[in-house]
């Protein structure tokens, strides 16, 4: 597939978020294997190899448009993202479908996140799907600090009958919650090796400042690139130096240069690389904006003995709130330009994505190639309740097994019931409590690892909420 969000990160935003992204990134350098190819991960992808190896504007100019499924594709994300700018509860992203056309639509892949209690991404499941047969692929499991940062990630594939463990990657962040060290292991004969690692440093506004990445060579870590980063006064990234080492010492190897424009907008990047002893220029890019800050255009040139040449050109247009509702991308041949891919976004009321295609242009004609269709449910934290007067608190929650339920005081009986992520009821327990005796144990240490719903049926109410099964 060739899906993408409909946006691409700055550097900033892509800082916050490194922890996430390195997790993709190892896997496509280290295992081939690539689940998702939304432009958030592959452009990652290509940062991780080398900022100015980068040759699409994709990763340089920035649309505006951040929605609700790009924010929690991302378990990186503070806690108080949550909620949204009016204060009411954002949106989890519950499922994915993936489809592929051939002479008609079929659906080929899903993935199934889960969250704690805080909205953050603790497990994702990766299924294929073939003719109605849906198949275990692989699976994501992240776990977090007390901050909510990210501290450690386990990749797993299917092998017909369990998850093998086959890649973690761990994580230290400073007070600010950025990662200043990344190291990724890989399984080997049942044991875990050491495979790359990441040092990241910022400055005083928490701008990532320099990567320095080593490969385990040896029983050592060995030297392999090294990105350097400036920002003007304003934050904006205008220049990524990059080197590679040499076995003795560091050689030059590429440099971006870009320029903003008074409303900081990224308007016009320049690529080089090194040449023995001397920066050649490669390629252009500039960009234009509506009034709003919306990417509109973005032309890409090469520079062909010392003459600029067309290369691409992708359009943007967006819907009344602002969001993304077409990417159009066309190239030259030469003489003109002509189509080439075009990406169809589609909304619901809170503005989540929930429907994505890819067209391309062949003989005259679009053709359908992929989409996905993305489903969303109102985030209640795992001790938040619905339907209840008297909040009713579940802990310790996220639990190894046993859970304590404080519920409402007064003389009542009630019905537990315990569902899993399918909504099939997996424990039922009947209970009555005093005044003075208003806590009740539920013991599901004989249940699997996973989020549970919860419902208690009193009398005169019915409550909702969540528990985390964490083994």
């Amino acid at each position: 597939m060739t899906m993408v969000i409909p946006w691409c990160p700055d550097f900033d935003y892509f800082r916050t978020r490194w922890c996430y992204c390195i997790i993709h990134i190892i896997r496509v350098l280290m295992c081939g294997r690539v689940e998702s190819l939304k432009l958030m991960k592959s452009t990652l992808a290509m940062l991780f190899i080398g900022v100015a190896s980068i040759s699409s504007a994709q990763f340089q100019f920035v649309s505006d448009n951040r929605n609700e499924v790009s924010k929690f594709l991302k378990p990186y994300e503070k806690p108080a993202k949550l909620l949204n700018k009016s204060g009411a509860p954002a949106f989890l992203l519950d499922s994915t479908y993936r489809w592929t056309y051939s002479s008609g639509w079929a659906q080929n892949a899903a993935e199934y996140p889960t969250y704690n209690g805080t909205g953050l991404e603790i497990e994702r499941i990766y299924v294929t799907v073939n003719g109605g047969n849906r198949t275990n692929s692989s699976r994501e499991v992240y776990y977090y600090d007390m901050n909510g940062f990210l501290v450690k990630y386990m990749y797993y594939t299917w092998n017909a009958t369990m998850w093998d463990s086959t890649m973690k990657v761990t994580y230290t962040n400073d007070g600010n919650g950025n990662p200043t060290e990344v190291i990724a292991q890989l399984i080997n004969a049942g044991n875990w090796e050491n495979n790359s690692k990441s040092t990241l440093t910022y400055n005083a506004s928490n701008n990532w400042t320099l990567l320095l990445s080593q490969l385990w060579q040896g029983g050592a870590w060995e030297n392999y690139r090294q990105v350097s980063l400036t920002y003007d006064a304003n934050d904006n990234l205008t220049n990524s130096y990059t080197v590679l080492w040499n076995g003795l010492s560091w050689d030059n190897s590429s440099r971006i240069i870009s320029n903003f424009n008074s409303t900081n907008d990224n308007i016009l990047t320049y690529y080089f690389n090194w040449n023995v002893s001397l920066w050649d220029t490669t390629g252009r890019m500039t960009a234009s904006y509506d009034t709003q800050h919306h990417l509109i255009n973005v032309y890409s040139d090469n520079l062909v003995q010392a003459v600029w040449e067309n290369g691409s050109h992708t359009h943007y247009t967006y819907d009344g709130q602002g969001n993304n509702s077409n990417m159009f991308i066309e190239s030259w041949d030469g003489m003109k330009w002509v189509n080439s891919s075009s990406y169809d976004y589609a909304y619901d009321v809170n503005n989540n994505l929930i429907k994505e295609r890819l067209m391309l242009w062949n003989m005259g004609a679009w053709n359908n190639i992929d989409s996905a269709s993305y489903y969303y449910s109102a985030f209640v934290g795992v001790n938040e309740w619905q339907g209840v007067q008297d909040q009713i608190l579940i802990y310790p929650n996220p639990s190894r097994g046993l859970f304590t339920l404080k519920l409402p005081e007064g003389n009542e009986r009630c019905l537990v019931e315990v569902r899993d992520v399918s909504g099939k009821v997996v424990k039922t327990t009947q209970t009555s409590w005093q005044m003075s005796a208003s806590s009740v144990s539920l013991d599901m240490s004989a249940y699997t690892s996973g989020l549970y719903y919860l419902t208690v049926k009193g009398n005169n109410y019915l409550g909702t909420g969540k528990l985390l099964l964490e083994k």
